[in-house]
């Protein structure tokens, strides 16, 4: 299922806007009459919220049909999360042998995000704990980096020494809500800069009727979160 929401606050779509630039995503472009899509990227957004700068299309045809239609959408992808806007050329200029390529700020966002996959990105402010157990041992307590309704990312230290396909005990403490038990499986491992510190991806299975719906509603208040918190950081 795939739910989208239309963003019209200028400071919102402000704050998308810069996390996508911050994040060095790549956008996905697409022409007026052209089938074939084309990359770019955010290279620096006008403090008036008047325009953004873009890269120079690739491939070539790009730039040429760019310059023929005027008019572009755009699509980013951020922690699992899809921003798309439109907007129109404004200006085309070369700086050392590179198109840039000045946009007008949008006016609308569409902000997507794939239930069954979008992960929330999770602040230790948030209320979200959670505890790993493996087989007849004492659980021990990682840091939740971020959820989704299916799996969670956390961050531990290295001496636990997970496999992938792992099947661990997990608790999950969310805010204003009861516990829930389930099985985690581990997805993948990756070893981070901090001396011995691991981040894990895994998937929650094993879920009592009920708890899907619990994480989901959770994971909603906290993208409703994020989006308020972008806005208060633009202002």
């Amino acid at each position: 299922m795939t739910q989208a929401d239309r963003i019209t606050d200028r400071t919102i779509i402000s704050g998308l806007i810069k996390r996508i630039k911050e994040q060095r995503a790549l956008l996905t472009v697409s022409l007026p009459n052209t089938k074939q899509t084309f990359n770019s990227a955010i290279l620096d957004i006008d403090e008036a919220l008047t325009y953004l700068i873009l890269d120079e299309l690739t491939p070539q045809r790009g730039h040429e049909k760019l310059m023929e239609q005027g008019m572009l959408n755009a699509r980013a992808v951020v922690q699992g999360v899809e921003t798309r806007f439109s907007t129109s050329l404004e200006q085309a200029e070369t700086e050392s042998g590179i198109w840039l390529y000045r946009v007008r700020f949008p006016t609308e966002v569409s902000y997507l995000q794939r239930r069954s996959s979008f992960r929330i990105p999770v602040g230790e402010s948030s209320g979200v704990r959670a505890q790993l157990a493996k087989t007849e041992q004492q659980p021990f307590e990682v840091r939740v980096v971020d959820l989704s309704e299916t799996g969670l990312g956390v961050e531990l230290r290295a001496y636990a020494q997970l496999q992938r396909g792992e099947l661990l005990a997990c608790s999950l403490f969310l805010p204003n809500r009861k516990p829930i038990s389930c099985k985690f499986e581990v997805r993948y491992t990756q070893i981070l800069s901090q001396p011995e510190r691991h981040r894990v991806g895994g998937r929650l299975v094993e879920l009592a009727s009920g708890h899907r719906k619990t994480i989901a509603r959770t994971v909603t208040d906290l993208q409703r979160d994020l989006i308020r918190k972008l806005g208060r950081n633009t202002t």
